[in-house]
């Protein structure tokens, strides 16, 4: 039996025993997940911009991102995405004022319209908080994405083969950089389940890797077993001595994903999908999956049990938002991670 291909690349054991890089770029802050990220930046602005009460978010969105913004009592609101990932620059360009935050999110490794988000800051005078979770390596007109918005944010193990860690950028000079305890921590129990993840043998077919999912989001629910900000929110002290490492690699690994996503692109029927970004890539993108919408349910069904059989991890990343687009709610995710060959994998 092949080895399982999984959206987010494996841990390797051997990175436990490397060093950090002795000379590091410091103009970003490190914590444990972008979740923790985005918690530390709200907390920022509201204590320099106070007249701040509302952000709008995508309803095409992971649960989790919206618990550090409850956790700061700020407002949501959210903005409408269709299925070909456009979104509804009427209400943005109706109800954005200089109270608002805007929350741009780049999804699967394609960049947002930053053209008409920089132009809203500039006219709205809001501000704009770029979620670079899905595009850590991806460019727009030549410049990372880590460049754009007010704050910027990632998250390293969706790409690179870390256990935990995310870089919080602050754009604006204007934002004071509050100092936090940045000394790595001892990875958790979760982490340490993905690195018996990577140890486990093809034939044992128990997945040690699972890690308890949010569900649908209730504002009014405590989500303190996902995120706790009393307990230590820092990199765990593996993901902090290799990271840089993966990061230096970003030609061979963006060159990967890129061939990876090609390949779906050409395997994948149209008679069973709408496809999603082909005619968006270029060199300047680093995909985080290939993105795709069954046409009905049970195509969409036909295919994750079509992944079981292949040992390939695709997941339907839909949430249930009330007013998502219906079509969105069927999105399936297929893997394009850099250490894995699809086209070999799939002719085995």
């Amino acid at each position: 039996m092949t080895s399982k291909i999984t959206i987010s690349p494996k841990f390797n054991l051997m990175d436990i025993f490397r060093m950090p890089i002795s000379k590091r770029n410091n103009n970003y802050h490190l914590y444990k997940s972008g979740r923790y990220s985005l918690y530390y930046a709200l907390e920022n602005i509201k204590k320099i911009f106070k007249e701040i009460d509302t952000i709008y978010v995508p309803n095409l969105i992971c649960p989790q991102v919206l618990i550090p913004i409850k956790e700061n009592g700020i407002a949501i609101k959210y903005y409408n995405i269709d299925r070909n990932l456009n979104f509804d620059k009427k209400i943005l360009l109706d109800e954005i004022d200089d109270k608002c935050i805007v929350l741009v999110i780049n999804y699967f490794g394609f960049p947002s319209d930053w053209e008409f988000f920089n132009n809203l800051k500039k006219n709205k005078k809001c501000l704009l908080i770029s979620d670079n979770c899905h595009a850590i390596f991806t460019e727009f007109k030549k410049k990372s994405l880590n460049e754009y918005g007010d704050i910027s944010f990632n998250s390293l193990r969706k790409i690179i083969p870390t256990l935990s860690g995310s870089q919080l950028f602050y754009n604006n000079n204007n934002l004071n950089i509050m100092e936090k305890n940045i000394n790595p921590r001892l990875p958790n129990k979760d982490e340490l389940k993905l690195i018996f993840r990577s140890l486990k043998p093809d034939f044992i077919k128990k997945n040690y890797g699972t890690i308890e999912q949010v569900g649908e989001f209730d504002y009014s629910k405590n989500y303190s077993k996902f995120f706790n900000i009393k307990k230590n929110t820092n990199i765990d002290i593996f993901s902090n001595n290799i990271f840089e490492k993966y990061l230096s690699n970003e030609i061979t690994i963006k060159k990967k994903r890129i061939e990876n996503f090609n390949y779906w692109s050409n395997f994948l029927p149209s008679s069973d999908f709408h496809f999603i970004n082909i005619d968006k890539m270029s060199s300047e993108v680093c995909p985080y999956v290939f993105p795709c919408i069954p046409k009905s349910t049970e195509i969409m069904n036909k295919w994750l049990s079509w992944s079981k059989i292949k040992n390939i991890v695709v997941i339907n990343w839909g949430n249930k938002h009330e007013f998502l687009d219906k079509d969105l709610k069927r999105i399936l995710l297929f893997p394009v991670a850099h250490n894995f060959d699809i086209a070999k994998s799939l002719v085995r």
